[in-house]
């Protein structure tokens, strides 16, 4: 593939914050929890929580639409309100992490199926309601809630929910937040209600509480069938580590079915607490394959507490990794970003470095000694196992939060000499240097780093753009 620099339209901006109102002059800001999905006549739609950073949001999940992926539009709510069975169980004021689905069977008035949560922060009293549509778009109808929790009968939490269909057909709802942990159980293909009246699901993540039991936000997906392991572990499980508020980050796993059991790249265990929450791990941080974090790139605003994502497949084939995101200086803000994901020959996905530009989808997937002159010359590279800085702002914990820095490395034409033993060479959008410059397209690259911590070692994500002055220097 030919990834040399080229010029791009100027992209816009990294978000910045908004303290107004008005949904119409939102764009990405003030989403959380995205999902996206095509709608029938071409428009990409987003999904979100109902959030605003400055104050009380419209309620009935948010809505945005997109002919690009680049520029969102506000488009409303789903629904317009907490429907009032999930409102009378939960007292929520509004719904969180809508999850919409294309049903392939069952009536074209029901074609799409939207799950959303209703609770309040710190509460095991949720809900998760199914709502049904003609398209994407809506008009949106509640049917009722799927599953529901009650704080002092149940030990896990019904919010963030998440289906993914099988290659049999089956569709399989994954669910959960803190407290106990992440569940899945089989629903119905016909009514997309839970298939066994009653099923709370097996449960197949968990987090002790000496870490307060901080994972949620699951994503079930398949691996391609050209990935190894495909057949003994063919699900790839995404959740988010931590604290949405600073520390969050994104893991994976895999596993053989639906139900698990679940391990991340070094053989450890996704269920790494017992149901009371303790722990059965020597270290639960040492739990989950890293993909994303916060990291900085030279010249960028530092990204804080990345996470709470889904996976979004286009038409052409290409997967998307879309994603909220806080910025370090100014840590109260969020915003959606779309990045392109890959999936290695190994099975493992990979993110690119930088959100979504419009680049092209073409890669190279590399080995560690496979020589490209691409890789030659100066490269901006954040590992995630390296020490992290962590931040201090006035809206952030007192413990601040982590971002790891990129560092200038010098590549040789290979993968190794960039911390890396496996990935792709593929190619990045970057912004341009000062207020109204072009955002540029340089090569970059994606994949995984072995490293040792703490008398451990881990495999994490390591990803990087060509330095601008090597990118200008190719360009010549």
């Amino acid at each position: 593939m030919n990834a040399s620099p080229t010029s791009a339209p100027a992209s816009p901006p990294a978000p910045a914050p908004t303290t107004s109102a008005d949904p119409a002059t939102w764009g990405l800001n003030h989403a959380h929890d995205p999902s996206i999905v095509r709608d029938d006549d071409g428009t990409y739609v987003m999904f979100t929580t109902d959030a605003y950073a400055d104050g009380p949001a419209p309620a009935g999940a948010h809505m945005r639409t997109s002919t690009d992926l680049i520029t969102w539009e506000w488009a409303g709510t789903a629904l317009g309100e907490v429907p009032a069975p999930a409102r009378e169980w939960s007292n929520a004021v509004g719904l969180w992490a809508p999850e919409v689905v294309r049903w392939p069977v069952g009536s074209s008035e029901q074609r799409w199926r939207m799950y959303y949560s209703a609770s309040s922060f710190g509460s095991k009293t949720s809900a998760i309601g199914l709502a049904t549509a003609p398209t994407a778009k809506g008009p949106w109808t509640d049917r009722g809630i799927v599953v529901r929790t009650e704080h002092e009968t149940n030990t896990h939490n019904a919010i963030d929910a998440q289906v993914h269909w099988d290659e049999q057909g089956q569709p399989w709802f994954t669910y959960g937040s803190f407290f106990s942990g992440l569940y899945v159980l089989p629903l119905d293909r016909e009514t997309g209600f839970t298939a066994i009246p009653g099923d709370l699901g097996t449960r197949i993540a968990s987090r002790p509480r000496s870490v307060e039991g901080a994972l949620e936000g699951p994503f079930l997906t398949s691996r391609p069938a050209r990935c190894a392991g495909s057949s003994q572990n063919p699900l790839v499980l995404f959740v988010s580590f931590d604290s949405l508020i600073n520390t969050y980050d994104v893991r994976v796993a895999h596993a053989p079915r639906p139900e698990g059991p679940y391990t991340d790249r070094d053989h450890s265990p996704m269920v790494s607490s017992t149901p009371d929450g303790a722990s059965i791990v020597e270290n639960p941080d040492h739990v989950g394959t890293l993909v994303l974090a916060g990291h900085q790139f030279g010249g960028q605003r530092p990204l804080i507490a990345p996470g709470h994502n889904s996976v979004f497949i286009n038409d052409d084939g290409a997967s998307f990794m879309v994603h909220h995101v806080r910025f370090g200086d100014q840590p109260r803000s969020h915003t959606a970003q779309i990045r392109r994901m890959f999936w290695l020959s190994s099975g493992w996905p990979v993110v690119s470095p930088q959100p979504y530009g419009g680049e092209p989808a073409a890669f190279d997937e590399l080995g560690a000694h496979d020589v490209r002159p691409e890789l030659e010359g100066a490269w901006d590279v954040v590992n995630f196992g390296w020490e992290p800085t962590y931040l201090a702002h006035e809206h952030l914990p007192e413990s601040g939060a982590p971002v790891v820095p990129a560092r200038t490395m010098h590549g040789d034409g290979t993968l190794t000499a960039l911390g890396a033993f496996e990935g792709v060479l593929c190619q990045a959008v970057v912004p341009g240097a000062g207020e109204g410059a072009d955002a540029r397209t340089v090569p970059a690259f994606t994949g995984y780093a072995r490293v040792e911590r703490d008398g451990v070692t881990r495999t994490v994500a390591v990803f990087g753009v060509k330095h601008a002055d090597a990118a200008r220097d190719l360009e010549a």
